[in-house]
């Protein structure tokens, strides 16, 4: 922050990353996703999040990256079970 003569306050941008916790949220969600996975939305929320901040953060696109690979992993090993229970193959059930 500088303070200029007229009394105005110049709010300068800092270097600290603000998306390191979406990153982290997004790599939490894409590894639960494969344990708990109500509707597809903890693989949903982990592929947005992972997204959002792959985009903007500067210094954690690799936590962010993986967390939406997890994501999208996750949802397809979902889908895979969701098609073994309804047509009969019981055995993942």
């Amino acid at each position: 922050m500088e303070n200029n003569n007229n009394n105005v306050v110049i709010i300068t941008p800092n270097n600290n990353d603000d998306y390191k916790t979406v990153c982290l949220l997004a790599l939490i969600f894409g590894i639960s996703g494969f344990l708990i996975n109500p509707l597809y939305l903890v693989s949903i929320a982990a592929i947005v999040l992972g997204i959002v901040g792959q985009l903007n953060s500067q210094t954690h696109k690799n936590l962010a990256m993986a967390g939406w690979i997890c994501g999208a992993a996750s949802m397809v090993v979902q889908f895979i079970l969701d098609i073994f229970c309804t047509f009969g193959a019981g055995i993942f059930c």
